[in-house]
């Protein structure tokens, strides 16, 4: 599922590029549940957040406009919002790939 593996990638990069604090070792919680026939991705980080300017306000940068790209594709629902840091929510379901 090439689209997830796209979004834990620009995720983490995200953290290492805004998430590292003087004095704080830098954490990173990720994890996937199955629940009935969804699934749950959660990716967390301990850094400052997102700021909390509203997106339709400011413009994307580029990595968050992949990230949400990747999500569309998915056809999944997501969230962001800070929870002693960074927090991002997906829930999508299991696409079923035609045989070849």
């Amino acid at each position: 599922i090439l689209p997830l593996g796209i979004i834990c990638s620009e995720l983490l990069s995200n953290s290492f590029k805004y998430a590292v604090l003087p004095q704080q070792k830098l954490e990173i919680k990720m994890s996937i549940q199955a629940l009935e026939n969804k699934y749950i991705f959660c990716f967390q980080d301990n850094g400052p957040g997102y700021n909390n300017v509203t997106p339709q306000k400011t413009k994307k940068p580029i990595g968050m406009k992949l990230i949400y790209n990747m999500v569309r594709q998915l056809m999944a629902d997501c969230s962001t919002f800070n929870d002693e840091g960074a927090t991002f929510k997906m829930i999508f379901v299991e696409k079923q790939l035609s045989a070849i």
